[in-house]
């Protein structure tokens, strides 16, 4: 009995904690959002690539952050992290009447820049977007973009495991 009771509440407990995680949170993501996902972010990148990325100049505040805002925060990441890089990626897409569409002035050149080099997607929410904002999911998406192809630039790859490079028989 004892058993079946501990079960019974463990079974209870679990699912309040997967209902509690399964809410996901609605509306713009803020710019206090964005700083604390690039403070967890940023640390790694400095370890790892031996660097030290720029403050950010984002505002703080509850306030919901820019498109345009969150491609400031991605170049100032990028440009920190260029000169570690080790490969060159073969230049992305990019479609300039996609952009036209919902951005204009120097933004769509910083995004032009990202989607060549494939840290943004290039019709994704970040780089189209019809909303001047991003959701939660949406910047998280565009941040682990930007964090894979920064990691995957500055790696170097392995002549034994990588077809690219091994010698033809």
């Amino acid at each position: 009995m004892k058993n079946l009771s501990t079960a019974i509440t463990f079974l209870a407990m679990a699912s309040i904690g997967s209902a509690q995680a399964a809410v996901p949170a609605s509306g713009p993501i803020t710019r206090d959002e964005v700083r604390s996902a690039l403070a967890k972010v940023e640390p790694a990148l400095n370890r790892r690539l031996g660097i030290k990325i720029p403050a950010s100049s984002l505002k703080q505040g509850a306030v919901p952050v820019t498109r345009v805002e969150v491609v400031g925060e991605f170049m100032r990441v990028w440009k920190a992290c260029e000169p570690k890089f080790r490969t060159t990626p073969r230049p992305y897409t990019v479609y300039p009447e996609v952009l036209a569409q919902n951005n204009t002035g120097p933004v769509i050149k910083d995004l032009t820049f990202l989607i060549k080099r494939g840290a943004v997607a290039p019709v994704g929410p970040l780089a189209w977007g019809p909303k001047p904002t991003l959701e939660l999911a949406e910047f998280g998406d565009a941040l682990g973009n930007l964090v894979h192809q920064i990691t995957a630039l500055s790696h170097q790859p392995s002549v034994k495991f990588t077809p690219a490079l091994m010698k033809p028989f």
